[in-house]
């Protein structure tokens, strides 16, 4: 058991980067005043939380009748506790 730890430990591990983008969406919900502007331009600088932002917004369940095309207008209708 304390063999496998050994060797566990010594192997060279990788661990996984956090995008620049969702580091900076999340400093923004860290921040005191957070921008809603400051927020979707920071969503869409990474096309994977654009694309998952816009899905959201164009769901069935918000009922829209037309279409969310912004991250801004995406976080605008989810607000800052659905994003």
């Amino acid at each position: 058991m304390k063999k496998n730890l050994i060797e566990l430990m010594a192997q060279d591990l990788a661990l996984p980067v956090v995008p620049a983008a969702m580091a900076r969406v999340i400093q923004a919900f860290d921040a005191p005043n957070p921008s809603i502007e400051n927020l979707a331009r920071d969503i869409a600088d990474d096309p994977v939380l654009t694309m998952h932002l816009l899905r959201t917004a164009n769901s069935a369940y918000f009922g829209l009748r037309r279409s969310v095309v912004t991250p801004l207008d995406a976080v605008h209708l989810l607000g800052f506790d659905k994003v």
